[in-house]
């Protein structure tokens, strides 16, 4: 059956795959900061951006916050939201930092503006977190409604 056989090629295909991904993360691993920059530029696939991001993400050299900032306010919605992700990933001041800038902006991407906020949440659970989100949130429906969420989900408030 046609079936059969599409299961038995994926399956045979699966330990290639994994073992292709490890390969090509392996290669990002070794970049240099601006060559990950320069490949998140690029015309690459989402998903490869996404290794490079994360690659990027794990580098301990200082500035590596402001390159995620500069790719969080970037035209490719996708990778600014990942980029905001992996900037809450880093738990530093700096990157602390950048996302209460970016979550604070009108002028940033609505998108980029909510993972902001859940990066905030989620990875610093910080109980006056709660005051501060309110009272940025107060003038846009959007961000007050995604605050409620955030206060009910993350920080299981009454």
């Amino acid at each position: 059956c046609v079936l059969c056989f599409c299961a038995v090629l994926l399956a045979a295909g699966a330990p290639f795959l994994h073992s292709a991904w490890e390969q090509a993360y392996a290669g990002f691993t070794d970049e240099s900061k601006s060559d990950l920059v320069e490949y998140l530029e690029g015309d690459a696939a989402f998903n490869l951006k996404l290794m490079a991001l994360d690659a990027l993400r794990k580098k301990t050299d200082s500035g590596v916050e402001a390159e995620l900032e500069d790719l969080a306010t970037g035209d490719d919605l996708r990778l600014a939201v990942a980029a905001t992700t992996a900037l809450g990933k880093k738990k530093t001041s700096d990157a602390r930092d950048v996302l209460e800038s970016l979550f604070e902006d009108s002028k940033v991407k609505k998108d980029v503006r909510l993972a902001a906020m859940t990066a905030i949440a989620a990875h610093w659970k910080d109980s006056d977190d709660l005051d501060y989100l309110d009272s940025k949130s107060k003038d846009d429906s959007d961000l007050k409604g995604h605050y409620l969420w955030l206060k009910t989900n993350v920080y299981k408030a009454k």
